[in-house]
């Protein structure tokens, strides 16, 4: 029996026809908030019309994600947090929450036409919502299905699976929180899976894993556009070399807000996609043998409240926004302006600003006033640097890097059944530029130490960013007066220079050496590396690697920038095609996750009961990775290595509160079925999920996660037998 809609308040199994009688269980409906729909015109134009009745007026989302990978490719942490993130946060601003499927549960055929090969139920789930989000792995060819959900029908969506499926129904738009879904290899390929879909929001290049859904939630909420929202969540979380793609059947429905989900839907041959650099320079190379096995600490101190509001009204002042009263965004530590179009990080001092009317907006030539000139590549350096210098926005550690463009492409499909070309690519056009600056850090060794004079270091990561964005075109006023900047990423957090001057102590962090570090991005990656990238390849191989500084992303706590390795990857997928994308991972294991692993006390068959006693027992996270059987020169424990610092606690199915069944390094569980099971199944898969956390850890990571999965057999009832009848 197909698995759970959570908007139906029980199941009833039918009775067998020998007389057996099974126990009707009821499910609760927590995961659904009834809400009536956004109100907005749509931004269609006349002529255009839906299906009837193909929409039930009430706007919906659906989630799906992927943590656990046996056999297909490196686990995911941030998947689930990613997917549910975005599935509570739109129902707390209006959305009905229809289905959170995550793991086993998680199905291929929910995403697949019933009359593709295997069949599937699109119809009844991601055709059956306004918006259905999947995480996990993804390729080309399509994303990917993990444990137990792998055999409904296969491990993986492909294009050809919703050719022409999608957005028959209900469906207006689908995120694809994934790598490589939306390259040009196949970008053809999923246009034709749009049959009355509005958008489809994807990655280009790979995507680091991370709660990227949050952010898209949080902006969706806010009242921004879905590519708005889509292009600000990959701003907010992803490191460089990122291209964020949201394809579309016409161009109006690039501006869908929710409101749109009562549009008017269309088919036709031709679609467009629109391209976001994510932006920020690639670690610049250092010579580690001149850096004698150590690294400066660079401390990166809060800001005191009056700092803060200091610097939130200096930043309204900038970019034209009020910002009283502020508003708390997700965190405390988040402020935006009352229109939702400027936040700053209160601790660190990280800004966003999107001008909400011309920042990956629908154009609004009635507000321009008087000739519209053009923005020349070579202008947009020199505005940009105007416009930060003379605002106080331009910190002496950074460099211009260079300067590129978003863009929309308009492309035609080939004839129906005609699969032997890609279409026609009629136009691209630049719709905003970027000028992108990088933060280089000096440091000058201590006489006498026999290092370099001067080392520079680069620093990446989500929150080393610092852009401008300007429009191709503005009026000529806007121009000479310099006040056409429409957006901008920036705020680094301050670095303190105690220890790092020429005449101090400087204070030091010892360097794993680089055969180290290939052996924990071969045997741990997913556990050790920031903004881990997520790739099912067939081969990968390490081309360069340098040393720089991470920085983590706007609402998220750092005393320290991270001092990291970063490896440059190539990675060789399924059919020979290539790409290539950093790893980042901590000099120091004590910048690390902890280490997180199961191991079942005793053999555990392969079908439990309800009832069974099971005994599970985490590895000891202090102990050396080289007693756990990793590589012998693994002598060292991940994180701070205290045996009292690491904190156990187990869940069943996803990592939240009510989901805890038990704490420290032993679980005794006693097998019972969850909310989110399925009863209906034959057999019912359930997650045991431990969460290791290194509580005397300064700053993230430190959690990390591991998940043992069961199969659960359901009990049959016997009915009573009555003497006499």
């Amino acid at each position: 029996m197909k698995h759970l809609d959570l908007s139906r308040s029980a199941w009833l199994l039918g009775a067998m026809a020998i007389g057996l009688l099974v126990l009707a269980l009821a499910l609760s409906g927590a995961y659904v908030q009834a809400a009536g729909p956004a109100t907005e015109a749509a931004l269609s134009p006349a002529g255009d019309t839906e299906p009837a009745g193909a929409d039930d007026n009430v706007l919906e989302v659906g989630v799906e994600w992927v943590n656990d990978y046996p056999g297909t490719g490196s686990d995911l942490s941030a998947t689930d947090d990613d997917a549910l993130g975005l599935y509570n946060r739109l129902g707390s601003c209006g959305w009905t929450r229809r289905f959170a499927y995550g793991n086993s549960l998680a199905w291929e055929e929910d995403w697949k036409g019933a009359a593709k090969p295997g069949g599937g139920t699109e119809d009844t789930y991601v055709d059956n919502v306004d918006l259905a989000y999947f995480s996990g792995h993804g390729s080309t060819n399509g994303f990917w299905f993990g444990v137990g959900g792998n055999t409904h029908d296969d491990a993986q969506l492909t294009y050809s699976d919703a050719r022409l499926e999608w957005g028959e129904k209900d469906a207006e738009w689908i995120g694809l929180s994934t790598c490589l879904v939306l390259d040009d290899s196949h970008l053809r390929d999923w246009a034709w899976t749009m049959n009355g879909l509005h958008l489809i929001l994807g990655f280009k290049t790979t995507m680091a894993d991370t709660a990227h859904g949050v952010w898209f939630g949080q902006y969706l909420c806010q009242g921004y556009n879905f590519t708005q929202a889509w292009f600000m969540a990959a701003d907010r979380s992803q490191p460089s070399g990122k291209i964020a793609r949201v394809m579309a059947e016409e161009s109006y429905h690039f501006y869908d807000r929710p409101g749109n989900h009562i549009g008017g839907d269309t088919w036709d041959m031709d679609y467009y996609y629109w391209d976001h650099h994510v932006g920020s320079e690639p670690a610049r190379h250092v010579n580690i043998d001149q850096l004698g096995g150590s690294m400066p600490i660079f401390e990166t101190p809060p800001l005191s409240l009056g700092e803060a509001q200091t610097k939130w009204g200096e930043l309204g002042s900038a970019f034209g926004v009020p910002v009283t009263p502020a508003i708390t965004l997700l965190s405390d530590d988040v402020w935006t302006s009352p229109d939702g179009q400027l936040q700053m990080d209160s601790a660190s001092g990280l800004y966003a600003y999107t001008n909400q009317a011309e920042l990956w907006a629908a154009p609004n030539t009635a507000s321009l006033q008087g000739p519209m000139v053009q923005v020349r590549l070579d202008d947009v350096h020199g505005i940009a640097d105007q416009f930060l210098a003379s605002h106080g926005l331009l910190p002496g550690d950074a460099q211009f890097y260079e300067v590129v463009s978003d863009s929309t492409t308009t492309a035609t499909l080939p004839g129906q059944g005609d699969d032997s070309t890609a279409g026609t690519i009629l136009q691209t056009e630049n719709t905003a530029w970027q000028a992108i600056y990088s933060r280089i850090l000096s440091y000058t060794p201590p006489a006498g130490s026999g290092l370099a004079e001067t080392v520079e270091f680069s620093v990446v990561g989500p929150g080393a960013k610092l852009k401008v964005y300007v429009p191709p075109e503005v009026p000529a006023s806007q121009l000479a007066q310099g006040t056409s900047v429409i957006g901008g990423v920036g705020g680094w957090r301050s670095v303190s220079a105690s220890g790092t001057q020429a005449n101090a102590t400087p204070q030091l962090v010892t360097m794993l050496t680089y055969e180290q570090i290939q052996k924990l991005f071969e045997q741990l990656e997913p556990t050790v590396a920031l903004s881990y990238i997520p790739v099912v390849y067939e081969s990968r191989d390490i081309v360069t690697h340098t040393v720089a500084y991470y920085e983590q992303p706007l609402g998220t706590g750092q005393n320290q920038l991270i001092p990291v390795y970063v490896l440059e990857v190539n990675y060789t997928l399924a059919g020979g095609q290539t790409t290539s994308s950093p790893a980042y991972i901590p000099v120091n294991p004590t910048y690390m996750a902890p280490l997180a692993k199961i191991n079942p006390v005793s053999s555990i068959p392969g079908n439990v009961h309800v009832g069974q006693q099971l005994v599970f027992q985490a590895a000891d996270a202090s102990a050396n990775l080289s007693t756990q059987g990793f590589d012998t020169s693994l002598n060292f424990p991940l994180g701070t290595g205290d045996p009292d610092s690491y904190l156990y606690t187990w869940y069943r199915n996803s990592v939240s509160s009510e989901n805890v069944i038990g704490t420290g390094r032993t679980l005794n569980y006693l097998v019972t079925l969850a909310s989110q099971d399925h009863p209906g199944a034959q057999t019912i898969p359930q997650s045991i999920i431990l969460e290791v956390q290194d509580s005397l850890s300064t700053q993230p990571p430190s959690r990390s996660v591991a998940t043992y999965n069961l199969t659960i057999v359901p009990s049959v009832y016997l009915p009573v037998m009555v003497s006499g009848y």
